[in-house]
């Protein structure tokens, strides 16, 4: 598995698997603020 489709696959399991939203507004927002979390607290270099 590559890191693009680890990433993709943690950011659905931790974020989009069991969620509701009532618009895309608000379906895209939780996908940026996935990604500034990650990018703040998770992301590593690939080696």
């Amino acid at each position: 598995m590559n890191a693009v489709e680890g990433f993709f696959s943690k950011l659905s399991w931790q974020r989009l698997e069991h969620a509701i939203f009532n618009s895309l507004d608000e379906c895209i927002a939780a996908i940026e603020g996935y990604i500034e979390h990650h990018n703040a607290n998770d992301a590593r270099p690939f080696r």
